[in-house]
């Protein structure tokens, strides 16, 4: 049954690709040629989701227009974070500059912060997995994970190395932030609008006005 649905598999990819180079404009076809031209005859490997990623991109910025953007996996996985307002992780930011990976915030309740991370921490190693010459992409992978799921991570602090394991969980992004300006004028700082904006808005509204606030920004 598995090789039949393999072999069935394989037909149908090849099939759908004979399709569309037939039903292709000139043009499209020209796109096509090249591409398969560049992955089977370059003289070193190249990544196909970059040729891929950097062809759309090439098409979309030629529209010179301001509101029309391309982003690729990682890209829609980062806006969709920021539109909902959560994300599954470990509540941390980080950094990577000369071969440092460094804790730039670890977000207050975090599993970070339970898990005793903290700002300006060096992270050397993800499961193991050394990352002093990983690229910040790279790194974020490894971090990345599904809630419940537990990472080990290998940091220096002050000449020490520390081993500490992290459970994934959701974390809320904080996008409004309130103060108390001149002793009486409340402030609210709105800095992206999100899925639970609204609902940050009310309770910092409600910090400001048991101050009792004369007025509002």
């Amino acid at each position: 049954s598995v090789l039949f649905g393999i072999i069935v598999g394989c037909i149908i990819s090849t099939s759908n690709l004979g399709l569309v180079g037939k039903e292709a404009s000139e043009e499209l076809q020209e796109v096509i040629s090249t591409y398969t031209n560049i992955v089977d005859e370059y003289y070193e490997d190249v990544d196909e989701k970059d040729l891929m990623n950097a062809a759309i991109s090439g098409m979309v910025s030629i529209l010179n227009d301001p509101y029309s953007t391309y982003l690729d996996n990682n890209q829609t996985y980062s806006f969709n974070q920021s539109v909902d307002g959560e994300y599954v992780g470990l509540g941390i930011t980080i950094t990577w500059t000369d071969g440092d990976c460094t804790i730039t915030e670890v977000v207050k309740d975090s599993p970070a912060e339970k898990a005793g991370l903290k700002v300006d921490d060096l992270i050397v190693a993800v499961d193991k997995n050394d990352i002093t010459k990983s690229t910040l992409e790279e790194i974020s992978q490894l971090l990345t994970g599904k809630k419940g799921t537990s990472v080990k991570l290998e940091v220096m602090r002050e000449g020490e190395r520390l081993k500490l394991a992290v459970t994934r969980d959701i974390i809320q992004i904080q996008s409004v932030f309130s103060s108390i300006k001149n002793n009486n004028i409340g402030y609210i700082k709105i800095d992206n609008f999100a899925a639970n904006t609204f609902k940050q808005f009310e309770k910092e509204l409600k910090k400001l006005e048991k101050k009792k606030i004369e007025s509002l920004i």
